[in-house]
């Protein structure tokens, strides 16, 4: 695991340092440079596997392939194997060796046989060609930046922002972050970079670039039956975690006492020659799952430790946490269960992804279910309609959103961007001084329900995009914040295979908790408390600390500031505070009004400060 930075178009080795003193944080074990005629490779590691010998960057043997890369492969001993047999000398034991002679052998589409998550950053000195490329699922980052024949790279935008690249914040982004609270695709906070998506690899050359997909979701396979899948599915799930589980340091596991959590616990503490350290958070409040996380880790014989989380600490780290985040976020508190599990491993299992791939939104499952049979009833016309006139009686927003559904039926991307929390049209142009494109934000979801119903479209749109851009890049950033690797089993190439190809209505049945498949198959390993529990996971109750000191952060900056004046408008921000006030339940204002916070300390990190590259003046933002 490292962070990795760099630059194609020109030398500057005092840039190169700078770029990758910056990632630090995500490998303080080893730092390495390669720099050369129009080119430039950093590597900052974290040691996991071949401590010894896995330095970055790292050649082939006559030095005209260099590789920096972000991740762990798992498949790395299969591919070795299969490479020696093709002619190709090893130096080392590291994965990072397998990427530069798979590029040797199957060039670009070397990327498509690699199981794993990276950010991998390859320099062909014979076709003077910049390559990059990042995983399937979209574990790990990748940001580029193109200014003129020169193109910058890096695992964060903070390592990009050491060159003199322009800094503005893009209008369109910050119009779809307020709304989604995520940002899907290519775009980021800063007009000029540039995300790298899941599945896609980059090429440079010439002073020119193209990106080229490399996997796509497949066609669902309606001729398996659920006894084929659940054959599968035991033996991958199994495979697939404890090939996760090989490193030459400890690992651990997370454990909230759910269900995808609990299915890691059981089948990684078989590959553990000791006790398996599991780790649970919680809040101080009675949805706290200390109890359930406990059932657990007795019945698999864990070293298991707890955490509660200290809303006050929290407020006065937020501004650190943006500075990693490099967006306002307000979901950032797996930054504290990261730093007690950093304490005693240096590698832990997430069990982020499973909702996605396994069916665990049964909530908002139900409410897609009703308006998609609701859309195809005959009458569905009638009723929007008869709706139309109702758009402008004044009602809470979750009467709004009911009478917004009924205008939508029928148009699935409609639908999904209201159950996913798009605000009404009406309130986004009250709120933002330049809006944003509603098309554009349409565009990113449209694919996913070009051939499939609400429901399919759905699962597939929020793996593709929500699980990538919000869940994955808030854990890969409180994690190495802490220099901690995560690894995230559930969206092994080899189960997302099976499962993407599987319809919803085997992973979900209204009424149930959905992942009906991963629930049979544990079924005789797990408690049956266990395999009842409803989802819940790590998540804090907004409301609750939005009546504490958040709160009182929130109403001491955010009516006041400065930066959200220049966005957004003043009397539209004064009147969602006095909303939250006068509804302290109003969870949906709620967040935003964290995410305004986020945002004002966002742009005076990251646009009105000189020079992004110490934590250091950060806590001076709350003080």
């Amino acid at each position: 695991m490292c962070g990795i930075a760099g630059f194609a178009g020109f030398e500057d080795e005092t840039l190169l340092r700078r770029m990758i003193e910056v990632l630090h944080h995500r490998g303080p074990d080893d730092t390495g440079l390669f720099s050369d005629d129009g080119i430039g490779l950093a590597n900052a590691r974290l040691s996991i596997i071949d401590i010894e010998g896995g330095h970055q960057p790292i050649s082939n043997e006559d030095g005209s392939v260099h590789v920096t890369y972000n991740g762990e492969i798992y498949n790395y001993r299969e591919l070795r194997a299969e490479l020696q047999r093709l002619g190709h000398r090893f130096k080392t034991q590291s994965d990072t060796e397998v990427i530069v002679h798979g590029y040797e052998q199957w060039g670009d589409n070397c990327v498509a046989k690699l199981n794993g998550m990276f950010a991998i950053a390859l320099w062909d000195s014979a076709k003077r060609k910049l390559f990059l490329a990042r995983d399937r699922m979209g574990i790990k980052p990748l940001y580029y930046a193109v200014d003129g024949e020169s193109l910058f790279f890096g695992s964060e935008m903070k390592a990009i922002l050491q060159a003199p690249i322009p800094r503005a914040v893009d209008r369109r982004a910050l119009y779809t972050i307020l709304n989604l609270s995520y940002i899907p695709g290519e775009r980021t906070l800063i007009e000029r970079i540039r995300k790298l998506r899941p599945s896609s690899y980059l090429v440079f050359e010439n002073g020119s670039n193209r990106v080229e997909t490399y996997w796509t979701i497949p066609p669902l396979n309606s001729m398996q039956s659920e006894a084929q899948v659940l054959d599968k599915l035991e033996a991958i799930l199994q495979e697939s975690i404890a090939a996760q589980m090989v490193a030459d340091v400890p690992v651990g596991c997370f454990l909230s006492g759910g269900l995808d959590t609990s299915v890691l616990v059981a089948y990684a503490s078989k590959s553990s020659r000791e006790p398996l350290k599991t780790f649970c958070m919680g809040f101080g409040e009675e949805t706290d799952e200390f109890s359930d996380a406990k059932v657990i880790a007795e019945k698999f014989g864990t070293d298991h430790h707890e955490l509660t989380v200290d809303s006050s600490r929290a407020m006065k780290l937020y501004p650190k946490m943006i500075w990693h985040m490099e967006a306002p976020k307000y979901n950032l508190y797996p930054w504290f269960v990261c730093e007690l599990v950093r304490k005693h491993v240096k590698v832990c299992l997430s069990g982020n992804g499973g909702d996605e791939v396994f069916g665990g939104y049964y909530v908002r499952y139900a409410n897609a279910f009703r308006i998609q049979n609701l859309s195809a009833n005959p009458l569905s016309q009638l009723v929007r309609w008869a709706s139309a006139p109702l758009q402008s009686v004044p009602v809470n927003f979750r009467t709004q959103n009911r009478l917004r559904v009924l205008r939508a039926l029928g148009d699935e991307v409609g639908e999904y961007l209201i159950l996913a929390g798009m605000f009404p049209d009406s309130f986004n142009r009250r709120f933002f001084k330049v809006e944003g494109s509603l098309e554009e934000v349409r565009s990113e979801y449209a694919p996913y329900f070009e051939r499939a119903d609400l429901l399919q479209g759905l699962m597939n749109a929020e793996m593709r995009t929500k699980l990538v851009d919000d869940l994955l890049s808030v854990d890969d950033t409180m994690s190495m914040a802490n220099s901690l690797e995560l690894r995230v089993p559930l969206i092994d190439n080899q189960i997302v295979d099976l499962m993407v190809t599987v319809p919803w209505q085997m992973k979900y049945a209204p009424g149930t908790y959905g992942k009906l498949l991963l629930r049979k198959v544990i079924g005789r390993v797990l408690p049956e408390k266990t395999l009842q529990k409803p989802k819940w996971g790590f998540s804090v109750n907004v409301q609750t600390w939005f009546k504490g000191e958040l709160g009182e952060l929130i109403h001491q900056v955010v009516p006041e500031s400065d930066v959200l004046s220049r966005y957004l408008n003043p009397k539209a921000i004064r009147n969602v505070c006095q909303r939250t006030t006068r509804n302290a339940d109003d969870r949906r204002l709620q967040v935003l009004l964290w995410q305004l916070l986020g945002f004002h300390f966002w742009h005076k990190i990251f646009i009105e400060t000189e020079r992004v590259n110490t934590t250091g003046r950060v806590g001076a933002l709350v003080a």
